[in-house]
């Protein structure tokens, strides 16, 4: 009777065989799984850690760059300062000449009284003056010595401007001082076409060139 109603068939045991044969077929796989993941993670995070230490070092680095930059960039500064500094008293120092133009009265005659005037009568008997030829001012030059009033360095090159000693009082010529070139830089052309423009390192040639311009002036 039992046996009659027992349904149980060799088909249901295969059944429930495969289904615990899956069950821990996909349980190991899941297994497998998580347990890769979690090597991953692990992997992951040792990854992090390295590219954490690699940022360290990079912004450690550059900090240590940015020192190391500003200290050799502070004594490059320092040193071009000195060297300028040794350059600029060196060039004071030197005593330097140039030419000035200035303007002469010519030497007096014997045609005008002490105050270079000619007087004379007009027809109506009034007494007149004018002013003798000889009270103009002609154009001459004259080699002066000269001394430095002004520093600046442009570009990294010491730039000076000069005025002459004889005027260093006068306050338009030092509201005005004059950026002198080397005369052994420049040709006797160029001397002859500015004589002010040089600075020579003696009178005698500052002489000559102001000679030379003087000889044309009178020509």
């Amino acid at each position: 009777m039992n046996e009659f109603w027992d349904d149980t068939t060799e088909y249901d045991e295969v059944a429930e065989e495969l289904k615990g044969t899956l069950r821990a077929a996909v349980k190991t796989e899941i297994t497998n799984k998580i347990e890769m993941l979690t090597n991953q993670n692990r992997e992951l995070k040792e990854k992090l850690k390295g590219l954490d230490t690699l940022e360290r070092e990079a912004v450690q680095a550059k900090a240590r760059f940015d020192r190391e930059y500003a200290t050799a960039k502070y004594q490059a500064a320092s040193e071009f300062r000195k060297e300028k500094l040794v350059e600029l008293l060196a060039v004071i120092d030197e005593r330097l000449y140039t030419v000035e133009r200035v303007y002469l009265k010519r030497e007096k005659c014997d045609l005008c009284n002490d105050n270079r005037q000619i007087l004379y009568k007009t027809p109506s008997g009034r007494e007149q003056a004018e002013m003798c030829v000889c009270a103009t001012n002609d154009p001459r030059w004259q080699a002066v010595e000269v001394v430095a009033h002004e520093v600046s360095c442009r570009s990294g090159k010491l730039m000076l401007w000069w005025v002459p000693v004889n005027r260093y009082e006068d306050a338009d010529w030092v509201g005005s001082p004059k950026h002198l070139k080397r005369a052994e830089s420049a040709t006797a052309t160029e001397h002859a076409e500015d004589p002010t423009a040089f600075s020579f390192k003696d009178m005698a040639s500052a002489q000559a060139v102001s000679d030379a311009a003087n000889k044309k002036v009178d020509l």
